[in-house]
């Protein structure tokens, strides 16, 4: 970047050789925060705590983006590259960890190496043995789902079919359990990952990878009654009753696509930066009370509604290099997400909104074309989903549901608006576990 000049490590650090880069949306938001899960687990795999992990993935970055190839530095890739590095990696270091103490076959074992191939190897070469501790096993709630139904937008109803996974992990012993008082969780206890894709006739329709680590967090309890096998969701089980609270802060990563108008799919990748989340339930025997709140300061890029369905609504030289060149911009705003959710028996009914936010940035441009004025980048979007979900038990868990959501999204890229919207109506066979 940079007309041709090239820019050695002081230039960087002391002339302001920093800029936003114009590079594609598949290395700033796939493969950066692929470099930084990596960075981190290699620090966590050397048994190096989240902060001093979390410090190396920065530290690499930083090192990287000083020598790389005598370009500007790029602020988006030091902040993806170790924020969702970060995100990403802890959710796979505790699913790592979990298996490895559960350990209940080869599957499991595959499985913890897979997750975070660094600890076996490290350990290897330094002859250390991970404890096994069955009784400290992380409450977990894993949920396999496929889904099946349609999609409008605008005109009629298409079909469309998708699958997805969500993994929760809490690595406290007290989690869901009887008890009265307060703890911290500390070191990445707190993690969450989540996948999902759908597809329909004009191809990929909407897919969503979400990952967030609290890295500090306090668990608060007030509940009575009998206590489940190790690592078993509390949830009103075994005659559990009574609250309980989870409040933390953290990181967050997500990057989603969705068809939401003619033309390209819309896209956005954000890094929650601090991610902070706020959940309450209410136990008793046979039934459940769930609320929560995840609020973030976000940042990341997404793609410009109004340039896709106009590229020719802004004058090129009035657009940065990524807008111009590959039709997204990099923005910074808020996210709010509040969800409800009600569990009667065999039945659960819930809620869930999303809100978001986002300004783009225009200056610090690598690239500005001759005689332009660079013009406003905006966008913001809602999501409003329900659900109805009935676990038919037995061996297998199975709980077979039916939802339906609607999202709604607005561009603008100078003077230019665009609004578009979708609904969804979808059968949904879930594993939980």
């Amino acid at each position: 970047m940079g007309g041709g000049r090239t820019y050695d490590p002081l230039d960087k650090l002391l002339r302001g050789a920093v800029t936003f880069d114009g590079n594609t949306q598949l290395t700033n938001f796939v493969g950066h925060p692929l470099s930084g899960a990596f960075y981190y687990q290699v620090a966590r795999g050397n048994r190096l705590s989240t902060a001093g992990s979390a410090l190396m993935a920065f530290g690499a970055s930083a090192v990287w983006e000083l020598t790389e190839f005598h370009e500007t530095a790029s602020i988006n890739d030091q902040i993806v590259t170790p924020a969702a590095g970060v995100a990403i990696g802890e959710p796979l270091v505790q699913l790592s960890a979990f298996f490895e103490q559960r350990d209940a076959g080869p599957i499991d074992r595959a499985l913890a190496w897979a997750l975070q191939p660094f600890k076996p190897v490290h350990d290897l070469w330094d002859g250390a043995r991970a404890a096994r501790r069955p009784e400290a096993l992380a409450w977990h709630a894993f949920r396999l789902s496929a889904t099946g139904g349609a999609v409008r937008r605008g005109g009629g109803w298409v079909p469309v079919a998708g699958a997805g996974v969500e993994a929760r992990l809490v690595r406290a012993p007290a989690y869901g359990a009887p008890g009265r008082g307060a703890r911290p969780l500390l070191d990445g206890h707190v993690t969450r990952l989540a996948l999902e894709a759908a597809g329909s006739r004009d191809g990929l329709e909407a897919a969503r990878f979400e990952s967030e680590a609290l890295l500090a967090a306090v668990y608060w309890r007030d509940l009575a009654g009998a206590t489940g096998a190790p690592g078993e969701p509390g949830e009103g089980d075994g005659g559990v009753s009574g609250q309980d609270l989870l409040a933390g802060l953290g990181v967050g990563f997500e990057h989603g696509a969705r068809r939401v108008a003619a033309g390209p799919i819309d896209w956005r990748s954000l890094v929650h930066l601090p991610a902070g989340r706020l959940a309450w339930r209410r136990l008793a025997p046979g039934w459940r009370v769930e609320a929560s709140l995840a609020a973030a300061p976000v940042f990341g890029g997404v793609r410009s509604l109004v340039l896709a369905g106009d590229p020719a609504a802004v004058a090129p030289a009035d657009l940065t290099v990524a807008a111009r060149s590959y039709g997204y911009f990099f923005a910074w705003g808020a996210a709010l997400r509040p969800a409800l959710e009600v569990q009667a028996g065999p039945v659960a009914l819930g809620v869930e909104g999303r809100l978001l936010f986002l300004r783009g940035l225009t200056a610090r441009d690598p690239d500005p074309l001759p005689g332009g004025r660079l013009a406003r980048l905006a966008d913001r979007g809602a999501e409003a989903r329900g659900f109805l979900r009935w676990a038919a038990g037995g061996p297998t868990g199975l709980a077979l549901g039916v939802e339906g959501g609607r999202t709604w999204r607005e561009g603008r890229a100078g003077e230019a608006t665009r609004r578009a919207a979708a609904s969804d109506l979808l059968l949904t066979l879930s594993l939980p576990r």
